[in-house]
């Protein structure tokens, strides 16, 4: 507006207007980015030491609550060790396998003899592993031949389990007792006769054990399923997962290596 009020006048107002609207103008841009800037830098000044403490802070509660994290999973590992050990050693499964060795005693002295150091030699393994989280495929396949050698006598021609291991490494690591639980499951929920076997399948590559079963439910037994998903959260505590599929025929489980 007022340049149009004096556009007509003459050129010397006219100029002289034109460089005191622009020198304002100039002065007050740059005196308002010196203001921005000045206020910025102040900012930055006052936030930078702030910073590494703030980092400091964060890390060290990341730090225990990863901890945290690390002795719960302990407890939960040592846990389920317990479970296995308490279930095992129990009256029902000493009574069975004393009772099957009081009478081999009468009809085979080597058989006795034998069945005695196979029940020592999972009794020995339970004990000496219920600390260990996890053991070696070897391990655990000695440790399951000793007790299906058990099984084997106590059922004679009602179980039949078949062992196919083409793993080309027995280092791998295992859940202890984790193929062992999963034939003990087998027993505990089918029925198995001389005219109805129960068949178990054990097979091993390099990725998983897989370990399958003929479906002859009983009626009488509990299905919730405690010790399968016992295992299942030892195994989700190293991001592994047991995959299980069930038909009318066949039941399956196919447990991952820990390593």
């Amino acid at each position: 507006m007022i340049y149009k009020r004096f556009r007509s006048r003459n050129n010397a107002i006219r100029i002289s207007i034109d460089l005191t609207l622009t020198t304002l103008l100039c002065v007050f841009i740059t005196g308002s980015v010196n203001y921005l800037l000045s206020t910025l830098s102040d900012f930055w000044e006052s936030s930078l030491p702030i910073i590494p403490w703030n980092w400091i802070i964060v890390l060290q509660i990341e730090i225990f609550f990863y901890s945290l994290r690390q002795t719960e999973m302990e407890k939960e590992k040592a846990l389920y060790q317990f479970k296995i050990l308490k279930n095992q050693i129990n009256p029902h499964f000493l009574f069975n396998s004393l009772n099957i060795l009081a009478s081999l005693a009468y009809q085979d002295a080597e058989k006795t003899n034998l069945f005695a150091k196979k029940l020592s030699s999972v009794y020995r393994y339970l004990l000496t592993t219920h600390e260990q989280q996890t053991v070696t495929l070897e391990e655990e396949l000695a440790f399951a031949e000793s007790y299906l050698y058990l099984e084997r006598i106590r059922f004679e021609n009602a179980f039949h389990v078949e062992i196919e291991n083409d793993c080309k490494k027995n280092n791998r690591l295992v859940i202890p007792a984790s193929v062992q639980m999963l034939v003990e499951n087998a027993i505990k929920h089918n029925i198995s006769t001389k005219k109805c076997p129960l068949i178990i399948h054990i097979t091993i590559n390099d990725a998983m054990i897989i370990v399958s079963n003929n479906l002859q439910l009983r009626n009488s037994v509990n299905q919730n399923g405690t010790g399968l998903q016992n295992l299942q959260r030892q195994y989700a505590l190293y991001n592994k997962r047991i995959d299980v599929a069930k038909n009318e025929k066949e039941f399956v489980v196919k447990i991952p290596f820990v390593n």
